[in-house]
């Protein structure tokens, strides 16, 4: 007769033809039907304190599963990691972590597989696949206690939808978690243990927006306190960028459409551009650099004479209908691959003066040190200033001096006395004054004015009181 076997996965007796003759009733209830109630509903308590809890010993289909229970509830105050080692057969189990972690780990593996995820305190599911693999809270339902997610891919992310699987949430590191749309990550968010810890990443520069307007749109400029750029931003110092790299930076500072009309037009061999797509007017763009097909390297914008026409600062090398047009206030770089950022250093920044189309006249180019506020990047003022006598104000000196004479008092006769004492005559003695004489000096204030030369001549301060700090755009 055959031998008594057992069933692969969870070891139930499978009797042999002819075999166990009066007591087959027996042992279909302690190897059959014991075994099935435990393997669906049975609760295996277990008190440890680290180390391996080995459930795998003679593991099917050599006899009956030593981790046959549905349900293992694990208590106690681990001392160390704990290990529960399980034999390698497909089996799902429901795991109570009730341990006092203190600092460690609980996991479960194979005896030659690797340790799983570790499971947290409460209920989790824990499947072994049957080739050595261990896994935590793989279920299909969000209603677990506590869903475990792979870390997922770009183009998988951990946590993504039936519909669009490239979009979701995925890990990209220790304590690094990002939002993943149509296979790019848009959204980084990182904890203290992070590569970079600690920061809220926009990675698309239009991902966060209120009623469609990017939150933070490229170009926004802002103050900063800290030392080093941060990530998605750059310190505007005038240097050069690369126009693909950094694109939407480019497209903000120097678009070539506006409003969803490209800007196009037509040149011709002179000075003159002209079936202009957008009016440029009233966007302070005199003085910026142009670039087109046909336009030299270097070019300015002249003048924009009307809602359709411009003049170039030098000619077109040909005629040529509908070519893209790109103005660029800052800078063009090389011409080709790269572009300029503002350069903000030492200066503070003003409002355009016909910001919105108009011109409210605050900043002109009035004086030497003015500056033309209708002109994107233009800059003027200084720290100090020394005034010339046209700049003088016009002032009086109330002065008045008047020399009012003076006389000497002599003695009369010539001498200190007259006597006649030679002859006993009358002895006479007095004094005298002579007439009153003016110096003839005259003392001419000018009415007005400083004078030709102004007293110091020394240069003042014009910087109002401030404080210093740096200064970023967005990318």
């Amino acid at each position: 007769m055959a031998s008594d076997t057992f069933t692969a996965l969870l070891g139930l007796l499978k009797q042999g033809i002819g075999n166990n003759n009066n007591t087959w009733g027996s042992l279909l209830n302690s190897g059959v039907m014991d075994e099935v109630d435990l393997a669906i509903a049975g609760r295996n308590p277990q008190t440890v304190t680290g180390g391996t809890l080995d459930l795998s010993a003679s593991p099917p289909p050599a006899g009956p599963s030593g981790a046959i229970h549905a349900i293992l509830d694990l208590s106690g105050t681990l001392a160390s990691n704990q290990i529960v080692q399980v034999p390698n057969l497909s089996k799902i189990w429901l795991v109570n972590n009730g341990c006092t972690l203190a600092g460690h780990t609980l996991t479960f593996k194979t005896p030659s597989g690797s340790a799983s995820l570790a499971i947290p305190s409460g209920w989790a599911k824990v499947w072994c696949d049957g080739n050595n693999n261990c896994f935590v809270g793989r279920s299909a339902s969000l209603g677990d206690p506590q869903y475990f997610a792979p870390d997922g891919t770009l183009a998988a992310p951990g946590i993504s939808f039936f519909n669009e699987q490239g979009t979701g949430i995925r890990r990209k590191g220790t304590q690094d978690v990002c939002v993943t749309v149509n296979g790019a990550d848009v959204l980084e968010i990182t904890g203290a243990g992070a590569s970079t810890p600690s920061v809220i990443n926009v990675l698309s520069p239009n991902a966060f927006q209120v009623q469609g307007v990017a939150y933070i749109p490229s170009g926004a400029e802002i103050d900063y306190s800290g030392l080093v750029e941060p990530t998605g931003w750059y310190f505007p110092v005038g240097q050069t960028k690369n126009r693909t790299t950094d694109a939407a930076l480019f497209a903000a500072i120097a678009p070539n459409s506006i409003g969803g009309v490209a800007i196009t037009g037509n040149t011709h061999t002179n000075t003159t551009l002209d079936n202009l797509t957008v009016d440029l007017r009233g966007l302070g763009l005199v003085g910026a650099l142009i670039e087109g097909t046909g336009i030299p390297t270097g070019t300015t914008i002249a003048s924009i004479n009307s809602a359709t026409a411009l003049t170039l600062s030098q000619a077109a090398t040909g005629t040529a209908t509908g070519i893209a047009i790109r103005a660029l206030p800052y800078g063009q770089g090389d011409a080709a691959t790269t572009f300029n950022l503002p350069d903000r250093r030492g200066a503070a920044p003003f409002i355009r003066d016909d910001l919105g189309g108009t011109a409210k006249g605050n900043l002109t180019k009035s004086t030497t040190q003015g500056i033309d506020g209708t002109k994107l990047n233009a800059t003027g003022g200084e720290q100090a200033h020394t005034l010339t006598f046209g700049e003088i104000p016009a002032h009086t000196h109330p002065v008045t001096i008047t020399d009012p004479g003076h006389f000497h008092t002599v003695p009369s006769g010539g001498g200190a006395s007259s006597s006649l004492a030679a002859n006993n005559a009358l002895q006479v003695t007095g004094t005298v004054n002579t007439s009153t004489a003016t110096t003839g000096i005259t003392a001419t204030v000018p009415a007005t004015g400083g004078g030709a030369s102004p007293p110091g001549g020394g240069a003042h301060n014009v910087v109002p009181p401030a404080t210093i700090c740096n200064r970023l755009i967005k990318r």
